[in-house]
C-alpha cells in the first residue's frame, strides 16, 4: 500500500516527471527494499562486498511474509497523517511485527507529538511488536531516535571480521592493515580511501 494524501496536503504534489519517484508502492530510493531484505531476505550464496567477506547472506526471518506500507517519499519528507494511516492499516491487517525504519533528527519531540510514538503505541497495545531504527546521527551522545519505551530500538553495529589489505608506502615498505570501515570518495578526479582499523606488521 502507499499513502500520499497527507504528504500532498502538507508539501504539495509529488513530482514524478524526473523518474525519481513513483505514485505507487514501488520503492524509488531503495531504502524500503534494503530494510525489508534485511528483515526477511532469502539466503543468497556467495554474497560479498566487492569480493570481501564472501559467504551466505540472509535476512533475519526469511520465512516471514511481508506487508509493505509506503509512507515516505524520495522527493522529500513524510507526513504524520500518512505515517499514522500506515500504522492503522497494519494493525487492521493483523501484522505480527512492524519494522519501521524512519524517524526525525534530534532533538526529539515529546511522545504525544511524535507520530511514530503514537502509532507504535496503538500497535503495541494490540500485541504487535514494533521495531524502530535508532537513527543515523551517532555515535555521539543523545542522538538515538525512536526512544519510546514500547518500541524495540535497534542500530547498526560493526562486523565480526577484518578486511586485510597490503599497502605499499612511499619508501617501498609494505604493511598489511586490517579495516572494518572503508570510505571511498572521489573529489576533483582523485579517489580517496580512508581505512580505519589496525596495522598488522
Amino acid at each position: 500500500r502507499w499513502y500520499i494524501k497527507g504528504y500532498e496536503a502538507e508539501f504539495g504534489k509529488v513530482d514524478t516527471s524526473d523518474g525519481v519517484e513513483f505514485l505507487s508502492p514501488r520503492d524509488a530510493g531503495g531504502h524500503g527494499t534494503h530494510t525489508s531484505s534485511t528483515a526477511t531476505g532469502l539466503p543468497v550464496q556467495g554474497a560479498s562486498f566487492m569480493g570481501l567477506a564472501q559467504g551466505t547472506s540472509r535476512g533475519g526471518a526469511p520465512s516471514a511474509w511481508l506487508a509493505i506500507y509506503k509512507v515516505c517519499w524520495a522527493t522529500g519528507g513524510c507526513s504524520s497523517a500518512d505515517i499514522l494511516a500506515g500504522f492503522d492499516d497494519a494493525i487492521a491487517d493483523g501484522v505480527d511485527v512492524l519494522s519501521v525504519s524512519l524517524g526525525t533528527s534530534p532533538p526529539l519531540a515529546s511522545y504525544v507529538a511524535d507520530p511514530l510514538a503514537i502509532g507504535s503505541f496503538h500497535a503495541a497495545c494490540r500485541g504487535i511488536t514494533v521495531v524502530c531504527s535508532g537513527g543515523n546521527s551517532g555515535p555521539y551522545s543523545q542522538t538515538v531516535i525512536n526512544t519510546a519505551p514500547w518500541v524495540v530500538t535497534v542500530a547498526a553495529s560493526s562486523v565480526d571480521r577484518d578486511f586485510p589489505v597490503v599497502i605499499t608506502l612511499g619508501n617501498g615498505r609494505t604493511v598489511v592493515v586490517c579495516s572494518r570501515l572503508v570510505i571511498s570518495e572521489k573529489k576533483r578526479g582523485l579517489e580517496l580511501e580512508l581505512w580505519i582499523g589496525c596495522v598488522i606488521d
